[in-house]
């Protein structure tokens, strides 16, 4: 290993971001692909969220590893 590193960043979603980014994730593809309809999705996750509150970022933790290849 030539490197390691950790830490963590601020990362800031409204409701409507994460849901966005919710509905990027395979079980979502998945769900539409077996006839689910992506609105009725969409909705269950708004009512899912209706009670979370968005007014502070929360911390994305990372480690981050660099490696030195060595072969073909």
């Amino acid at each position: 290993m030539l490197h390691k590193s950790t830490g963590a960043f601020d990362i800031e979603f409204s409701k409507d971001n994460l849901i966005g980014y919710l509905t990027t994730q395979s079980n979502i593809e998945q769900a539409v692909q077996d006839n689910q309809n992506y609105e009725d999705i969409e909705d269950y996750l708004k009512n899912e969220l209706k009670d979370f509150v968005f007014d502070t970022p929360f911390k994305y933790g990372y480690t981050a590893e660099i490696f030195q290849f060595f072969g073909n």
